[in-house]
């Protein structure tokens, strides 16, 4: 016997949220045990982290899933191919500079 109201969680739509919702629970709870357990410039150095590495991600999801919806939607097979190899190739790219990037900061 299924309880009412449990079909509608199949949507996907609705899953999606709940998974968002859970990984947001899940990042509130490590800051929150990050909070208790750092000291203040330990945790200054961890949200200067993070604030860097998602910028860093926004700008290059950004740039790639613009450039994807924009250049892939309706387009031949082989067009789609070339722009899907060329999104893989700018992630890499982008990537390998922000890597490059971090090695030359470690001494800093």
């Amino acid at each position: 016997m299924q309880l009412p109201g449990l079909s509608s969680l199949k949507n996907k739509h609705v899953l999606a949220l709940i998974g968002n919702f859970v990984i947001s629970g899940f990042s509130f709870l490590t800051i929150g045990v990050l909070a208790r357990t750092m000291t203040k410039d330990d945790l200054g150095i961890w949200f200067f982290f993070l604030m860097i590495y998602g910028l860093a991600d926004a700008i290059r999801n950004g740039l790639l899933t613009t450039a994807t919806v924009k250049f892939y939607a309706g387009t031949t097979p082989e067009r789609s191919a070339e722009v899907l190899g060329s999104v893989w190739y700018l992630g890499i790219a982008l990537s390998g500079i922000l890597a490059l990037l971090n090695i030359a900061a470690v001494p800093f």
